[in-house]
């Protein structure tokens, strides 16, 4: 649909966008209260693919196998509802992984920083303009936690 979107050609009449994911929904009771529980994923067809294939961040600032999910808490009886969003996705650089095999983890990065920058900015700036606050967890094995609710172009400002 992008390619389509480029060259100003209009989709809306023609093309049914479907829902690439998984939903389900439970009943659980607390106390004598009935809560439904619900929980949705969303992968984006921007970029979706297989996760060894399709790695890191295009110029527009979308990561490759992003996937949104939520859970819905509802306790319809005391009009509570409650959502919890939890989104993921590559690492946002131009990288990729040739090899597949286990014992072999080297990744090369693609292109150099201030090349990156730009789609790393459009991708953070696009989650917060989406989310609002978000918090960011590295699962490569370095630990590091940011809580981000401003413009990424601040911490990359000169003086």
């Amino acid at each position: 649909m992008m390619s389509f979107n480029q060259f100003n050609i209009s989709t809306s009449d023609w093309l049914v966008e479907l829902l690439c994911g998984f939903v389900e929904e439970k009943i659980a009771y607390c106390g004598s209260s009935q809560m439904r529980c619900c929980l949705l994923t969303r992968l984006s067809c921007s970029r979706a693919g297989a996760r060894l294939s399709t790695r890191g961040i295009d110029t527009e600032g979308r990561v490759a196998v992003f996937a949104e999910t939520e859970q819905i808490i509802s306790i319809l009886e005391e009009g509570i509802l409650a959502s919890f969003i939890q989104i993921r996705g590559s690492v946002p650089l131009f990288w990729e992984q040739r090899s597949y095999q286990a014992e072999q983890h080297r990744i090369s990065f693609t292109r150099r920083f201030h090349c990156t920058t730009p789609a790393f900015l459009k991708h953070f700036n696009d989650l917060i303009r989406r989310y609002g606050r978000i918090l960011i967890l590295d699962l490569l094995g370095q630990f590091y936690i940011f809580c981000v609710q401003i413009p990424f172009e601040v911490w990359f400002s000169p003086p």
